[in-house]
């Protein structure tokens, strides 16, 4: 993929692991953007709502964000709160 971008052999082979890493990351979210502008340009001719940024145009280019599994604590606390019965679910 870094070869079609551009990159030589030699260029590639002198890279340390974390600097192939962040080369790709780059090419792909220069590669997003491009998508993404256009897609504004192409949907703003058509009087169409565009998505608002390159991460929600072309999610598959961007590693997924964080998420955090809530604890079962808070989520007992949680339905207590609004009167579900959670108590026959265990």
């Amino acid at each position: 993929m870094l070869l079609q971008r551009g990159y030589k052999y030699t260029e590639l082979y002198d890279m340390t692991l974390y600097e192939l890493k962040n080369s790709l990351r780059e090419a792909n979210v220069g590669l997003a953007y491009q998508l993404w502008k256009q897609a504004v340009l192409n949907i703003s001719m058509l009087g169409k709502k565009a998505p608002e940024n390159p991460e929600k145009a072309s999610p598959e280019l961007y590693p997924p964000k964080k998420r955090y599994k809530m604890p079962n604590w808070v989520k007992e606390k949680y339905l207590k709160q609004k009167g579900v019965d959670f108590t026959n679910e265990r």
